[in-house]
């Protein structure tokens, strides 16, 4: 058999050994401080493990219902934009309406305005005839013509009552 050489032999040899010795022993107490490490390493590896499969499951799932979900977001979102363009346009005849309306009101205060001048001119004619100022053939025909301005007036605004109802239609 042949001897191994180990590399100890003489008196250095053992200087050798006791190093050796030294660094085995300082390995060991190395390895005493980084086991606590590691087994709570494994064991937060070990905790961990199910949550991170849980997420990835959740995350998986979350990817699958995604075009799902754009789609029903594009849908509503037409919706939207079907819904607006309606209440835009009602918006657009209410305002129509009502620019015809104020027309009419405008009408209407001018025909109170000229029935207001009219009765005040019957008013003067009525004195007149009483006060035996005015021959009666030409009393009645100032009477007359006013009554015909009146009843045009009054044509004109019955005219508007139209408008009316179509504004209470447009409203309803």
């Amino acid at each position: 058999m042949h001897e191994r050489d180990t590399g100890f032999r003489g008196p250095d040899g053992l200087d050798t050994l006791l190093n050796r010795v030294a660094e085995v022993e300082a390995l060991f107490v190395l390895v005493r401080r980084i086991v606590p490490f590691v087994e709570d390493l494994v064991r937060f590896v070990h905790d961990t493990a199910p949550m991170l499969r849980k997420a990835s499951e959740s995350l998986k799932e979350s990817s699958s219902k995604m075009p799902r979900a754009a789609e029903h977001l594009s849908n509503v979102t037409e919706a939207t934009e079907i819904a607006t363009s309606e209440v835009l346009d009602r918006l657009d005849r209410i305002l129509q309406k009502l620019t015809e309306f104020d027309g009419f009101w405008d009408s209407y205060a001018s025909f109170r305005r000229s029935f207001a001048a009219s009765c005040r001119r019957l008013d003067q004619i009525a004195e007149s005839l009483q006060d035996g100022r005015m021959y009666a053939a030409e009393g009645a025909l100032a009477v007359s013509r006013l009554v015909t301005r009146l009843q045009g007036k009054m044509q004109e605004l019955a005219a508007p009552a139209t408008l009316r109802s179509e504004t209470q239609t447009v409203r309803d």
